[in-house]
């Protein structure tokens, strides 16, 4: 292909789209198969921007490029080709490497109808304008966490409350689990939490004694907030304690555990966690509760699972709460399962071949501007 062709003739948009900031398409696509698919060739990829041959060189020039001077930015999708000094992004380059408008080039991308695009982007839009950044925690509490992190280990307390669901040692010591021998988290299993980058951003402390047995261990405790000692009373016991200042709502359970394509598995607890991955379905991820955040939102779309399958706990509140998380995802894929467990039970109180059962059975699809309803088998061995 030579010349140089009128490249703005495909440039029409949809004025409901804009498409100088295409950030939210870049939170819903895998950029790499987008670049194989237009056969760019691609020499490294250094922090958060691709390398390569410019793709659409010949059409300005009329040659073939001879270095791979030419970047894409795999967050904000703007591209740059260093040899001419000019800028883009991706759904443009697309529009002139098929010879197409650009609104059909941000179909082929996104693999969605026009509707579909323009509903995604009103929803991300403004799930990206209310994102709320999230704050360091305390750094006392981290601290704590730090010291005990490396010689910690699971104590027999901690063991006996994971078994009951099954879980194996083995599998908390794969996620890091350990038990604090002395301070605030004295007695409780401590499970880190890391973001999806892997960085450790906090954890969460579930008690394996029971109250009356905890106030006996902790008569005196190091307020957490002021350091200072003083004795406990029943009002510094949880069931489950967090750093303070840490939110787990902010974060996906696992996500640092997460592989891309992957299908996410939507729970709400950590154990339900540990034992889907146990059970084999590593793209279990764990809401902290019966809530997706808006936080959580854009974690599972930079993840870019296949598949979303949500699967909260059997009871009243993952029975309410399953609809509106299924419909907060509908922001990342267009096609969301709902899969119940039996009634009075958790994700984490199965086998492999249970969860199988529930998915092919007990599973049904929920589609934008479309009425849920039952489908067959659903995740493959």
């Amino acid at each position: 292909m030579t010349g140089n062709p009128n490249i703005n003739q495909f440039e029409v948009t949809p004025n409901s789209i804009d498409l100088n900031d295409i950030s939210w398409v870049m939170q819903s696509i895998d950029i790499e198969s987008v670049l194989d698919r237009l056969g760019v060739r691609i020499s490294e990829r250094r922090g958060d921007q691709i390398w390569g041959f410019c793709p659409d060189h010949e059409l300005f020039v009329g040659k073939e490029p001879s270095h791979p001077k030419w970047t894409i930015n795999i967050t904000t999708g703007q591209t740059n080709c260093f040899t001419e000094s000019r800028g883009s992004n991706i759904v443009y380059v697309a529009s002139r490497l098929r010879r197409t408008s650009v609104l059909q080039a941000l179909e082929w991308i996104m693999g969605v109808s026009v509707n579909s695009i323009e509903a995604k982007y009103s929803r991300i839009k403004r799930l990206i304008i209310g994102y709320e950044p999230i704050k360091e925690v305390n750094a006392f509490n981290m601290n704590d966490f730090f010291k005990y992190i490396e010689e910690g280990e699971l104590q027999s307390d901690s063991i006996s409350l994971l078994c009951k669901d099954g879980i194996l040692p083995k599998t908390a010591r794969d996620f890091s689990c350990v038990e604090f021998v002395e301070g605030f988290y004295k007695n409780r299993l401590v499970f880190p939490v890391k973001d999806i980058d892997g960085k450790l951003v906090g954890f969460i402390a579930t008690d394996v004694l029971g109250l009356e047995n905890w106030l006996k261990e902790h008569p005196k405790i190091v307020d957490p907030e002021t350091k200072e000692l003083r004795n406990s009373n029943k009002d510094d016991y949880r069931k489950v304690r967090y750093p303070y200042g840490f939110k787990i709502s902010k974060y996906l359970i696992g996500a640092d555990k997460f592989k891309k394509n992957d299908i996410a598995i939507l729970v709400e607890g950590k154990r339900d966690v540990m034992k889907l991955h146990q059970e084999g379905f590593s793209g279990a991820l764990g809401l902290g509760g019966t809530s997706l955040s808006d936080n959580q939102l854009v974690s599972l779309a930079k993840l870019h699972p296949k598949k979303i399958i949500v699967m909260l706990d059997g009871d009243n509140g993952g029975r309410s709460s399953e609809n509106k998380v299924a419909n907060k995802c509908l922001d990342v894929l267009d096609e969301v399962f709902i899969s119940r467990v039996t009634w009075g039970f958790d994700p984490k109180d199965f086998s492999r071949e249970e969860i199988l059962f529930f998915m092919r059975n007990k599973t049904s699809t929920l589609y934008k501007n479309k009425k849920t309803h039952y489908i067959g088998e659903l995740y493959e061995k």
